[in-house]
Parts: C-alpha cells; structure tokens; sequence
C-alpha cells in the first residue's frame, strides 16, 4: 500500500508539471514520496513486519 500512494505522489508531480507547476513544487512533491514511505513504516509497517516474522517462526 505504501508503495502505490509513493508512486500516486509520483504521478501526481508529472500531473502537476502538465498543468504549469513550478519546478520547486514538483521537486517537492517527488522528495515527499520517499518520505512517505518512512513515515507510513514507522507509524504502521513495522507492527506488520512483526507480526508476519512471528507467524514464520523467525
């Protein structure tokens, strides 16, 4: 799930050079797709990656 809401921000910066935006705010956008990543693993992934690293015996 995280990776196709970083690739929508994607897809959202070439939608918004498409429609004038500055070069700033699609480098904006494109920054923030990573950190969003990190941020949707911090607060929620890594509860997941524990719970499926139990169920696997690891």
């Amino acid at each position: 799930m995280t990776v196709s809401a970083a690739a929508l921000v994607l897809v959202s910066a070439v939608v918004a050079v498409g429609l004038g935006a500055s070069v700033g705010t699609t480098l904006l956008l494109v920054a923030a797709s990573p950190a969003l990543i990190v941020v949707a693993y911090e607060t929620v992934g890594y509860r997941h990656e524990e719970q499926a690293l139990k169920q696997a015996g690891a």
